[in-house]
């Protein structure tokens, strides 16, 4: 039997089922239970609902200010006309340049986190779109990354602007800061997060646009998930099971089970999560844990 440390079994204890807590209750339930020595990310993940009557799915990707940033430290770089970049480097950029700062993205020798272009540069930028868009830190208008005014999107981006994008499924995770945030502040992103994802809700979606929330702790293995269902003014929020529950039980499954990686290098455990939300009505999920088997699981 695998023994757990002190501090994974003290987290286990302050595990909470059942019992329905506002958004202050739960971010501090986070905080407290984020008890790594690095200053951890409190984490937003929820599922939006993508079919409309009509014109197709709905595609989100927009940028929002958090009221009190998210506490990350981004190298922010500025590609700019020659006569530019004096500006540009009184704005506050951590990487100015213009056809230098292209050459070096074109031999992959950058280490930027986010990239400002102006519209002048975009014709040069746009062949390196391979180099950058696997990355994400293709310029995009959209995204505020295009832009004529440097100074405004160097500093929005500084002070917290985050990117709203939800991947084929609807999912959409950000952070909202940092577990050094005081609670208020962690509160107060994520009101401003949720209410700005309502808003871009279009009329040819019916029913709830935002279908859960998960908040947790970048380390969420030693922290405590929590499932939102929303409705009207967010609804109520449950607490899911301990994960390490789950895991225990799919991980019995596979011990019991006598193959050989030559017979079968791989198992699918299929696990069925039934939960009450907060219409009262049950919800079901399917997870599927894929597992490379090594070798023998169970000695004779």
């Amino acid at each position: 039997m695998k023994k757990h440390s002190k501090r994974y079994n003290e987290i286990k204890k302050s595990a909470v089922k059942g019992k329905k807590l506002d958004i202050k209750e739960i971010i501090d339930l986070v905080k407290k239970n984020s008890t790594t020595k690095f200053d951890e990310s409190i984490d937003v993940s929820l599922r939006i609902g993508l079919k409309q009557s009509k014109g197709g799915d709905f595609n989100l990707r927009t940028v929002t200010q958090l009221p009190a940033g998210t506490g990350k430290k981004l190298i922010v770089a500025v590609l700019c006309e020659s006569d530019k970049i004096e500006d540009a480097k009184k704005s506050g950029a951590d990487v100015v340049g213009s056809d230098d700062l292209i050459e070096k993205i074109a031999a992959g020798k950058f280490d930027f986190t986010k990239l400002v272009c102006t519209p002048a540069m975009m014709s040069k930028i746009g062949k390196h779109g391979k180099v950058l868009g696997p990355k994400g830190l293709m310029p995009n208008p959209k995204l505020g990354t295009v832009s004529t005014n440097i100074n405004k999107s160097v500093q929005d981006i500084k002070n917290g602007l985050i990117e709203i994008k939800h991947d084929k499924d609807g999912n959409i995770g950000t952070s909202i800061g940092r577990k050094s945030f005081s609670s208020e502040n962690l509160v107060n992103n994520f009101k401003h997060l949720i209410d700005f994802i309502k808003k871009e809700k279009p009329d040819a979606i019916k029913g709830d646009f935002i279908k859960n929330i998960f908040v947790t702790s970048s380390i969420a293995l030693f922290g405590h998930g929590v499932v939102a269902g929303v409705n009207k003014g967010c609804g109520g929020i449950h607490l899911l099971a301990s994960i390490d529950t789950l895991f225990k039980h799919v991980c019995i499954l596979v011990r019991a089970l006598d193959v050989q990686a030559a017979v079968a290098p791989w198992i699918v455990v299929v696990v069925e999560v039934k939960r009450t939300n907060v219409r009262g009505s049950e919800d079901r999920s399917i997870y599927c844990f894929f597992f490379f088997v090594l070798g023998r699981m169970r000695r004779r």
